[in-house]
């Protein structure tokens, strides 16, 4: 997914801008999919890691990352640090849904602003 080459300093800082917000949007976008699965482990009894899955997840990065020509380590770094977050939010969300009036798993309190 490659796109035309920046004539320009300017152009390039756009189109990195450009990428950094899209980067976010995708990050956002996962933070909320890990709340829904976070309501759905809870249904199910599910502890919040599985380290069988994230060895899984840690594998399926580094495969793409080289295929994408990007670093395998690098790659494996970033998502080590975004499972890492992923797991503390699931824990927060799940200590505050035992608390008396917490909301549901899956809903930020205002204690957990990003």
């Amino acid at each position: 997914m490659t796109s035309s080459t920046p004539a320009s300093l300017e152009e390039a800082r756009a189109r990195i801008d450009e990428i950094n917000e899209r980067v976010v949007e995708l990050l956002a976008e996962r933070t909320a999919v890990v709340d829904e699965l976070c309501a759905l482990k809870a249904d199910t009894d599910h502890t919040v890691r599985d380290p069988e899955r994230e060895a899984e997840l840690l594998a399926h990065v580094r495969s793409v990352a080289r295929d994408e020509g990007l670093s395998p380590d690098l790659a494996e770094a970033l998502f080590e640090t975004i499972l890492a977050y992923s797991v503390e939010r699931q824990r927060r969300q799940r200590t505050d849904d035992e608390a008396p009036d917490a909301e549901p798993c899956g809903v930020p309190t205002a204690s957990h602003s990003q």
